[in-house]
């Protein structure tokens, strides 16, 4: 999103946790053996509300904005690597990165 030479970056992490769910709520993993229970949830929301948000004012926007989904950001497994292998973040020269 935007149009200028200078880019933000906005990312999330979006992993679960290889916890068992012992909660009982109604929105509970239906994954067995896998959690969501360290904000994961939340960070994947709060991104897609500003994508939402960026994209109502893009014209405004003074910059690029890309937006990152994480996977795999608890284990280590060298899921960045693979995002710029996958071209994730191709042409992506980035000034400011928040996460």
């Amino acid at each position: 999103m935007g149009k200028e030479i200078e880019s933000w970056l906005l990312r999330a992490d979006i992993d679960a946790l290889p916890i068992e769910e012992e909660s009982g709520v109604v929105y509970h993993s239906k994954v067995k053996g896998k959690m969501h229970a360290c904000g994961h949830d939340f960070h994947t929301i709060s991104l897609i509300g500003a994508a939402i948000l960026l994209k109502e004012n893009e014209d405004e926007l003074k910059g690029r904005v890309r937006l990152i989904f994480q996977p795999e950001e608890e284990i280590n497994s060298g899921c960045c690597k693979k995002m710029i292998e996958e071209k994730c973040a191709r042409r992506c020269f980035v000034y400011n990165w928040f996460s």
